[in-house]
């Protein structure tokens, strides 16, 4: 349990900042498609359930990849 909690809490604190951040800049980001943006990544897609889902296409630090997602 206390292994569960500390991945738990060293996960917030690595991305946290940068989820707290997020933001829908347009459209549905919760089941649709929509526009989302943090500091680091940006988000052009359709979204299920507020996650990527269907075909978008991510912009990050790493480079941009364009394609199918499938929120699990």
């Amino acid at each position: 349990m206390t292994r569960v909690l500390r991945t738990q809490l060293i996960f917030l604190f690595l991305f946290g900042y940068d989820f707290a951040k997020a933001q829908c800049l347009q459209g549905n980001c919760e089941n649709g498609f929509g526009e989302y943006k943090t500091e680091s990544e940006a988000y052009s897609g359709f979204f299920k359930d507020g996650k990527f889902n269907g075909s978008g296409m991510l912009q990050s630090t790493l480079g941009v990849y364009w394609g199918d997602f499938k929120c699990q």
